[in-house]
């Protein structure tokens, strides 16, 4: 059992399940969010994760980040979207605030 006042995080399929559906939400919008923006339709769509791959919390992080290259190299051999392939940037946060500011500049 976990210590009093902590909520108990389910363990498994459900919860490995429910990050990569986050994930691909995300990166679903930020795709609409390219497209609306008038990128030429040359230029492929640079999909970016900053996700924890070192520090203290990386084991899970390198999880959630392993399904991407399987959805990403299934959207390409569909021809990509609208016709224009994608491409997936990882940056690591370090598992920690200051990690994720990193990432983004």
């Amino acid at each position: 059992m976990g210590s009093p006042g902590r909520a108990r995080q389910a363990d498994g399929p459900t919860n490995a399940r429910e990050g990569i559906l986050l994930k691909l939400l995300t990166a679903t919008f930020l795709i609409v969010l390219g497209i609306l923006s008038g990128v030429q339709a040359a230029d492929s769509i640079k999909i970016g994760v900053v996700n924890r791959l070192t520090g203290s919390f990386a084991e899970s992080g390198r999880s959630q980040v392993k399904g991407l290259p399987l959805v990403l190299e299934a959207i390409n051999k569909a021809g990509g979207i609208l016709g224009r392939p994608v491409e997936l940037r990882i940056e690591d946060n370090q598992s920690t605030h200051p990690g994720t500011v990193l990432a983004f500049s």
